[in-house]
């Protein structure tokens, strides 16, 4: 692809590949100048690795129609009958590694007291970016059936209500963690509203440790740390952490799943490298809404269309 390239000048251009593989790709400048080690940039595309989630829930439609959407439209979760990645649950949650529950009841390492039901008069986030609430409309969420409960020591409270009650938290025992939401899904038209899908979509990806995503390269230098097991696959040193020393390809495996990323000489305040693109000297360019918001969008539609349809046939 031709590039003209101008002193003092911001260039852009856009390579569509349609069917592209997951793995390794380079983009190479072919000019002949003093530094050709900038010239060649090493690319990591990720593949689609599905969440699989098994539902252990009293009424299990709108559950496997809300995990079948996301699976139709762009294989972000998919339902299993057994084993799976999260388990959905309601009440006295199974003993899982990873769980969703909605309504907890009964005794669970999860949780220390439950109490009688209470009406929810407001919402109020706790950790406001966190990636599991960051798509909820809180206040929009009717929370009907909660119940005053005490959720275990050195749970992280996502979302109370006005009174204290923790209405999202998430726990941890031992190896097991889950996500409990304290309301009932079967009241309140929460399976018929758009925060049904983004809430079981974040809890999924939290779960799961899908919430930090690998560009697909970075500036030499950098040091990673997230959860993984890096590999320089130049000169195989596999380790928890990793300084980018050398440009070229390299590897993370997380939760059982490899990704290749490139490291390249670029510069990190002019290189954008989450997907905006480059900045205009006047103002920023405009971008759209990122995939991951879309293919939410998308599910919720198709999760709106099935719930039509089933009520339609139910009043038939």
């Amino acid at each position: 692809m031709p590039v003209v390239l101008r002193p003092d000048a911001e260039t852009s251009a856009t390579l569509d590949v349609e069917n592209a593989r997951a793995g390794r790709w380079s983009a190479i400048l072919k000019i002949d100048d003093a530094l050709a080690a900038d010239n060649q940039v090493a690319l990591g595309l990720a593949g689609q690795h599905p969440i699989d989630i098994r539902l252990a829930t009293r009424d299990a439609y709108f559950f496997g129609r809300c995990v079948d959407a996301f699976t139709q439209t762009g294989g972000l979760l998919r339902r299993v009958a057994t084993g799976g990645d999260l388990t959905i649950s309601e009440g006295s949650p199974p003993g899982d590694e990873k769980l969703l529950v909605f309504a907890p009841a009964g005794e669970s390492p999860f949780w220390k007291s439950l109490g009688e039901p209470l009406d929810i008069l407001a919402v109020e986030s706790k950790v406001k970016d966190h990636p599991l609430i960051r798509n909820l409309d809180l206040e929009a969420i009717r929370f009907e059936g909660a119940r005053r409960i005490e959720p275990a020591a050195g749970s992280l409270i996502l979302a109370s209500s006005e009174s204290g009650v923790p209405l999202i938290w998430k726990s941890q025992a031992g190896t097991r963690s889950a996500v409990i939401v304290n309301l009932d899904p079967t009241r309140g038209d929460f399976f018929l509203s758009p925060w049904f899908p983004a809430l079981i979509h974040g809890a999924a990806f939290d779960l799961a440790d899908r919430t930090q995503a690998l560009p697909a390269v970075y500036p030499t230098g950098n040091r990673l740390t997230m959860t993984g097991t890096f590999t320089n696959t130049r000169d195989q040193i596999t380790r928890d952490d990793l300084r980018l020393d050398r440009r070229g390809f390299y590897q993370m495996v997380r939760a059982g799943t490899a990704t290749v990323f490139g490291a390249a000489l670029l510069d990190p305040v002019e290189t954008r490298l989450d997907g905006s693109g480059p900045a205009a000297n006047a103002q920023a360019v405009a971008h759209g809404q990122p995939v991951e918001f879309w293919l939410i969008l998308t599910a919720i539609l198709v999760l709106i269309a099935e719930s039509l349809l089933y009520h339609r046939r139910k009043a038939g």
